[in-house]
């Protein structure tokens, strides 16, 4: 089947959802080489069954089905439950090349949210998905993806306000340091 696909057609298909993939697999796996793991087995998965799509709407949402899926396998793996894979943000670039008003400081905090509202924050922030399409995409109930999207985003306002509590307090810090320093070479 794969030999019915001419070179580019395989080269323009991996190019049009490797970033869709790999964002979504990293919002679930947090580690580079687990992302590409997935993203190699995504693709196997589609050239083994090469699936017939309606739309284009219903191959990206295969695409991030299956890479739920195999994402959620890899977490599932009785290496990954016994050894903590220290997180790996050095690919954080990834989500920035398409949103330059995304900070760091939101992207950690995302990441460091449990990985079943990273996903739902991700599919709907970042691939613009609406919640009826997420809860197919993850296999779950609409009333869910509106659970955790609320829970999401409380856990994210409530982190980045101590975020920005904790940076004010350090600025007033560094500030009132920097007159004493200042008060102190004048009296020499």
């Amino acid at each position: 089947m794969l030999n019915n696909l001419a070179r580019s057609d395989i080269e323009q298909l991996i190019k049009k959802y490797k970033n869709s993939i790999c964002k979504l697999a990293y919002s679930y796996l947090k580690n580079r080489d687990d992302v590409q793991d997935a993203y190699q087995t995504v693709f196997e998965n589609y050239f083994k069954s090469m699936p017939q799509f309606s739309n284009e709407e219903h191959e990206k949402a295969w695409f991030l089905r299956t890479t739920a899926n195999v994402c959620k396998n890899i977490c599932t793996t009785a290496w990954k439950k016994r050894v903590s894979v220290i997180d790996d943000y050095s690919n954080h670039e990834l989500f920035f090349e398409d949103d330059k008003n995304t900070s760091f400081e939101l992207f950690e905090e995302i990441m460091n949210l449990p990985y079943k509202y990273r996903v739902v924050i991700h599919l709907f922030y970042y691939e613009e998905y609406p919640i009826t399409e997420i809860a197919k995409i993850l296999g779950i109930t609409v009333s869910t993806v509106k659970t955790r999207l609320n829970r999401a985003r409380n856990m994210l306002k409530k982190n980045l306000l101590q975020c920005d509590e904790i940076s004010a307090y350090y600025s007033c810090s560094a500030n009132s340091y920097k007159k004493s320093i200042s008060s102190i070479k004048k009296s020499f």
